[in-house]
């Protein structure tokens, strides 16, 4: 009887320390089978429920769908007794709650039962949760979109400078991954994703510095006591257990970003860099380079890179081709969007890429609204009526005043052109300042030039964009179009951000249109335009010109 009273008053010692210790909302103890046995605080305001209602439930129960997978692998991961995980945000909810409740979740394993841990949960504070979930998220991993990865990484890569930690990063392939997926099913190819997505979600810095870049290609930043070989090891299990076979192999590679001590703006170009190569050609982009000089390696081929595509710009190595925009009503066209076409053919998204990481993207965008701006003149001059075009901008381009004030003095130039130009803001979540962005769209207006935003809905190109940036035309997310095919949620989402921008008097873009049945779908959601290749691939501009002499008047009389 004194012994279990001595043990009984351990637990309680214990649960109070860690309860202190967290500051936490709601404290709750589990078992080695992940079933709670002990809960206090504010169970009502995080689960719903009260704190009694809570004992003998599974924990995973509490915990939104998106963010079980997650979950799941920060308990397995958990450190000895008495050691807390880092925090983490996740969502509590159940498939009967109408909405998921965003906490934050730290964990501790018990010293008395190694089986057993302490869970404390707080609410997250608000600006927390809209910079969490703002991010563009890949299904069904729940990592973090390519392009949101690069820029966390970065934004991780910083402060642990500022705070004088030390980073890695390691890219995961599954190689052969397309062949599993074939023979085992899209629902058992989607269960190892998610697995894998919270294996390396509850490895990474914070619980949220990993995404998926290709389909079968991951990275993740990490604290320096995670080793490659465990990391990988863990996720060889995974694949192991899903597919007993052995037809998913495990590759990676890993560097660490303090190697050499390069400054943080180097760092940052070598880790876009990373990312890009990486996504692109996989593990085998990195063969040749040992761990102890592969740092050095990827700052070299950087600054190389950067170089050629900086000399590609200046010397106009690249062409432009362009994409129909038609009114879905009657098929007429109503603007192109001008697409840059580089030597050999092959697909400018990654150059591109590499440019927005290494700060060259604001040269990019003026080269190709130069070269965009003096073909129209161009075709105007020789009787040609010129088509509206829609040209890129970056979010980082835009939020530079030195490219804004050369853009201003370019656009100077060609006054004529104004009512025949759209500026397509592009990789909005690069704008650090919207209130300033949204007075240089102002301005752009006022100049008589229309503005859209891209990729709308998606991450940071959101509903509250609209509020800052006072547009004329918003280009729906290709992945709602797809999904809205089949999916009612999608479907709701489209229709509520078509019903917002008619009432804001803005016009809406689908991209991505590649089949009639879409097109009959998303017109009777009421979208005003589409883009893809249903209406036309992108072509030459003298492809789609239309000489006449009325352009020529037109221009004369101006």
């Amino acid at each position: 009887m004194r012994q279990d009273r001595r043990s009984q008053l351990r637990r309680e010692r214990d649960r109070f320390a860690a309860f202190s210790f967290a500051g936490a909302d709601l404290l709750i103890e589990i078992d080695g089978s992940g079933t709670i046995r002990y809960a206090a605080g504010a169970a009502r305001r995080l689960t719903g429920r009260d704190a009694s209602d809570l004992l003998d439930m599974a924990f995973l129960d509490l915990i939104a769908a998106e963010d079980a997978a997650l979950v799941n692998a920060l308990l397995d991961r958990l450190p000895e007794a008495g050691l807390r995980s880092d925090p983490v945000i996740i969502r509590l909810g159940s498939r009967e709650a109408a909405a998921s409740v965003p906490a934050v979740l730290s964990a501790r394993r018990l010293a008395e039962a190694a089986e057993g841990c302490h869970l404390a949960l707080s609410e997250a504070r608000p600006e927390v949760v809209a910079h969490t979930f703002s991010a563009r998220r890949d299904n069904p991993s729940g990592l973090l979109a390519a392009q949101d990865f690069e820029r966390h990484a970065i934004d991780c890569l910083r402060l642990a400078r500022e705070l004088g930690g030390n980073l890695g990063v390691t890219f995961v392939e599954l190689r052969d991954f397309d062949k599993f997926s074939e023979r085992a099913g899209a629902s058992i190819a989607d269960a190892l994703l998610s697995d894998v997505g919270g294996l390396l979600r509850a490895a990474s810095v914070g619980g949220d510095a990993a995404g998926r870049l290709e389909r079968s290609r991951f990275g993740i930043v990490h604290a320096a006591s995670v080793t490659p070989d465990a990391l990988a090891a863990d996720v060889t299990a995974l694949a192991r257990r899903a597919d007993p076979s052995a037809t998913v192999a495990i590759t990676s590679s890993t560097f660490n970003l303090s190697d050499g001590q390069p400054t943080p703006e180097d760092a940052a170009n070598a880790l876009s860099y990373a990312v890009a190569k990486f996504a692109g050609s996989g593990a085998a982009a990195f063969d040749g380079a040992g761990a102890e000089d592969s740092l050095k390696v990827l700052l070299a081929e950087t600054v190389a890179r950067a170089n050629t595509f900086r000399s590609t710009v200046a010397n106009q190595r690249f062409d432009i081709v362009y994409q129909p925009i038609v009114a879905l009503a009657d098929g007429a066209v109503h603007h192109y969007e001008a697409l840059a076409r580089f030597a050999g053919d092959h697909s400018p998204f990654e150059d591109i890429r590499f440019a927005e990481g290494v700060a060259l993207i604001g040269e990019f965008d003026l080269a190709i609204c130069r070269r965009v701006l003096e073909t129209l003149a161009g075709a105007c001059e020789v009787g040609g009526v010129a088509p509206k075009v829609a040209v890129n901008i970056s979010g980082r381009s835009i939020g530079s005043d030195l490219f804004v004030a050369t853009l201003r003095q370019l656009l100077s130039q060609y006054p004529a052109l104004r009512d025949d130009i759209i500026f397509e803001i592009t990789e909005s979540t690069r704008i650090e300042d919207l209130v300033r962005v949204g007075n240089i769209v102002a301005d752009l207006r006022a100049s008589g030039y229309r503005v859209c935003l891209d990729d709308f809905g998606a991450g940071a190109a959101s509903f509250p964009y609209l509020q800052a940036l006072c547009v004329d035309l918003v280009k729906i997310d290709g992945s709602y179009v797809k999904k809205a095919q089949t999916e009612k949620r999608d479907q709701a989402i489209v229709r509520s951000m078509v019903m917002l921008c008619r009432e804001l008097e803005i016009g809406t873009i689908a991209e991505m249109v590649e089949t009639e049945q879409q097109a009959v779908l998303l017109r009777g959601f009421g979208i005003d335009y589409a883009q893809g290749w249903l209406f036309g691939r992108p072509r030459p501009l003298d492809a789609v010109l239309e000489p006449t002499a009325a352009g020529r008047q037109r221009r004369t009389a101006e």
